[in-house]
């Protein structure tokens, strides 16, 4: 029986904290307000632990689809394995930013482009973030 390895899952994480890193990086001054609020100690760590959260859920949601589909379907990436790391992004990021603002942990700038899911205005950029690298850390870890 197949099953995706360890170091596959590895390779995952990694392609996924530079995916991601470059992501939150990118998008935090011209997309938010927060920067500007915060702390020199807050800029030095909240990025990274975003990072590190995100490549978790890339790493968790490349084990539900393998254990979903099949070991087969992610290591190498199938378009069926492509499709259900999508959803599962697209998911996930709506419910995450979704949870965030309602809980108001930020803001955004005029700049972003929203969304409104359950009554609040989320990001469509970070949600894109989640719905997109996931997929791409997981083809580029094949």
């Amino acid at each position: 029986m197949f099953e995706v390895s360890s170091v596959f899952y590895l390779h995952v994480a990694l392609w996924a904290v530079g995916l991601h890193g470059v992501w939150e990086y990118a998008q935090v001054i011209p997309l938010y307000r927060c920067w500007g609020r915060w702390t020199r100690w807050q800029r030095i760590w909240v990025l990274p632990t975003a990072t590190l959260g995100d490549a978790v859920a890339t790493v968790a949601f490349t084990a539900g689809t393998a254990a979903v589909l099949g070991p087969a379907e992610v290591q190498p990436l199938t378009m069926a394995g492509a499709a259900m790391l999508l959803g599962a992004g697209l998911a996930a990021g709506l419910v995450f930013e979704t949870v965030a603002r309602a809980l108001d942990l930020w803001h955004y700038e005029d700049a972003m482009p929203t969304l409104r899911v359950a009554g609040h205005r989320i990001g469509a950029v970070p949600v894109l973030q989640m719905t997109i690298l996931p997929t791409l850390a997981v083809a580029l870890a094949t």
